[in-house]
């Protein structure tokens, strides 16, 4: 078996009122390597959000806020969306992440089922890591709508947040 010895460095060494970290060595989110996560933003909601009757209409499940520090940082965006649908035939929820305005993500068919008569409750896991070029403020959003696997849909009764929490966590990775 090796064994390994660290040297130690004698205190003589040292200059007195010297530190190991000097402004050189200061971390900061600009001289972070690529990769570091430089901040996490996470909100979430339990509240519950009635998806309209339709097949276009999105309704926000959740929001959040995130000011990169770079326009080389990437987003990693982590999603739990919780949903409930009930009713209607072949009836699904259909997920999407904006930033801002524009669409980053889309999900279809969490909870697809053909048979009216279930009441199904989950929660979708969704990871996207987004590049979005700006160190202006950017507003994430989960949304949610009803979606169909067939012409004949029925009425929907569905929901986002209800039974479980939808959760939206933010970092901001070094580019």
């Amino acid at each position: 078996m090796a064994l390994t010895r660290v040297k130690k460095v004698p205190t003589a060494n040292l200059v007195q009122g010297s530190s190991f970290l000097t402004t050189s060595s200061t971390l900061t989110s600009s001289n972070m390597p690529a990769g570091s996560v430089l901040q996490v933003v996470h909100n979430s909601n339990a509240s519950d959000v009635a998806l309209t009757n339709d097949t276009s209409t999105f309704s926000t499940a959740v929001t959040a806020d995130i000011t990169p520090s770079a326009t080389s940082s990437k987003i990693l965006i982590l999603l739990e969306g919780a949903a409930d649908v009930q009713n209607g035939n072949y009836r699904a929820i259909n997920w999407r992440i904006l930033r801002d305005s524009t669409q980053v993500k889309t999900m279809s068919y969490h909870l697809y089922d053909g048979n009216q008569q279930n009441h199904n409750i989950d929660v979708k896991t969704l990871q996207v890591l987004d590049s979005p070029s700006t160190t202006s403020q950017i507003t994430y959003s989960v949304q949610a709508r009803h979606t169909s696997g067939s012409a004949t849909s029925g009425t929907y009764n569905g929901y986002v947040n209800r039974y479980n929490t939808t959760r939206v966590t933010l970092f901001e990775i070094a580019g």
